[in-house]
């Protein structure tokens, strides 16, 4: 394994939520060599109890995030608890990605 890696520590952030240890994801998004994604910013803001930040990050994700939002907001929903949407955001990505269908 290479620590330093590209992608290491995004996929630490998902274990650090899985735990629910918010600062220790905040970190390794943050540590990541790679552009932060607003994804894991998002996760590990609202696992810290930050919803404005973790809100925030989802808005930079909708706003540039176009290729990976329906799967990645389908997740942040989900570890939110809003059952509702997370199953609107599955409808969405179950669109997207199913061959013959619309991708707008």
């Amino acid at each position: 394994m290479q620590p330093a890696a590209a992608g290491n520590h995004r996929y630490q952030v998902h274990v650090a939520v899985e735990r629910g240890d918010g600062e220790t994801a905040l970190r390794e998004a943050q540590l990541e060599p790679m552009k932060v994604s607003p994804f894991e910013l998002a996760l590990a803001h609202y696992v810290r109890g930050d919803r404005a930040a973790a809100d925030a990050a989802l808005a930079d994700l909708i706003a540039n995030g176009r290729d990976q939002l329906a799967i990645k907001s389908l997740r942040f929903t989900a570890v939110r608890g809003e059952k509702e949407k997370a199953f609107e955001w599955l409808q969405i990505s179950l669109i997207i990605t199913t061959p013959g269908r619309s991708h707008c």
